[in-house]
């Protein structure tokens, strides 16, 4: 999907968009097209800005029994911005092709997808353009790391839930999602539920997904940052359905 979009002619800039500029867009793209999208919030972030959540499907309003629902979320680490944007021109594609795209026409006939481009707005408002290791911006307002805020699974945590953490919590416990992907930035790698042993029995689902997202890696292990993903678990425990976090660089 991501590398058919590629090809389109988009009218959205290729710059990063602050949230005003996100937010707007979004907007736009709900009022220009309201028989293609819905534009909701889950909450807000630590200092108030809109989670928002642009959902595309020909039925945008209405769900059909037996239409999956699936989610992209970028930008949960603030300075990791490339899959902000990514999803940004994912939603220009799948709007201004369905009328000319069998397959865009299809997947949107047949599925209802939630893009979340930003979960850490107040992250990136203060990262530096550039700076794609660590640094500002990473963390949300009160300097919580989103990707491991999530209960874990195997032990007891006295982690201080944060806003954004919750609206996803309760995002999660309203629709029933089937899979997800979270984009990061900083690595190429793919990390799926229960990351936090080499050791865990592999599920051939979860392999299938990541052989789609790299044909040539032969092994899922060894990336010790990449380990104790508590997102990827608390949503396959809580809510039985695959989320993968999707590494794309810098």
């Amino acid at each position: 999907m991501f590398l058919s979009f590629c090809r389109a002619n988009n009218s959205l800039d290729f710059t990063y968009h602050d949230h005003d500029a996100m937010t707007w867009y979004l907007r736009s793209v709900a009022a220009t097209y309201p028989n293609l999208t819905a534009l909701y919030s889950i909450g807000t972030s630590v200092q108030g800005r809109e989670l928002w959540v642009l959902v595309l499907s020909s039925s945008p309003y209405r769900p059909i029994v037996g239409q999956p629902n699936v989610k992209y979320v970028g930008n949960m680490h603030g300075n990791e911005a490339v899959g902000r944007e990514m999803l940004l021109h994912l939603i220009q594609h799948l709007v201004t092709q369905y009328q000319h795209d069998t397959y865009v026409r299809w997947l949107l006939d047949n599925t209802r997808i939630h893009i979340m481009p930003s979960l850490n707005p107040d992250g990136f408002s203060v990262a530096k353009e550039g700076t794609c290791q660590g640094g500002q911006g990473r963390y949300n307002s009160q300097g919580f790391d989103l990707n491991r805020n999530f209960p874990d699974y195997f032990k007891s945590s006295n982690k201080n839930s944060q806003a954004e953490t919750e609206a996803v919590k309760l995002w999660i416990a309203r629709i029933q999602f089937v899979i997800s992907a979270n984009l990061h930035g900083g690595a190429l790698v793919a990390s799926y539920p229960f990351d936090n042993s080499p050791n865990t029995r592999e599920c051939d689902l979860n392999n299938f997904y990541l052989k789609a997202y790299n044909p040539f890696q032969q092994s899922p292990y060894n990336c010790e940052y990449c380990r104790f993903v508590q997102v990827l678990t608390w949503s396959c425990s809580n809510t039985f359905y695959t989320s993968f976090n999707t590494h794309v660089s810098c």
